[in-house]
């Protein structure tokens, strides 16, 4: 019997990545974000998870890709500056280019 992913198995798998701080395991998070099903692509909730994942694990840059081209809320907005391992000053400037970008 197989069980296909849907929203909830492919949040829980960037949620474990994240969590586990495993190399391999990164890899394979990264990979699963590259390889999302096209219906899955906009979800905001699968999205906030893979977003997670890579803050919390200093993948800054893709971090920022994937923010960057997603539909945000204000769980992004957080998630985004939840990373354990990005600088304040890298967190400021970021948010200052995002203002200047917005304007």
């Amino acid at each position: 019997m197989s069980i296909p992913p849907n929203e909830y198995t492919y949040t829980i798998l960037f949620k474990t990545c994240s969590l586990l701080n495993d190399q391999q395991l990164i890899e394979f998070g990264k990979n699963l974000l590259e390889n999302l099903p096209v219906q899955y692509r906009n979800h905001t909730i699968i999205l906030n998870s893979a977003l997670h994942m890579l803050m919390q694990n200093g993948e800054i840059f893709l971090g920022e890709k994937l923010f960057s081209r997603m539909n945000k809320d204000t769980t992004s907005y957080g998630v985004m500056m939840s990373g354990k391992k990005i600088s304040l000053l890298h967190l400021f400037n970021y948010v200052c280019f995002s203002l200047v970008k917005a304007m």
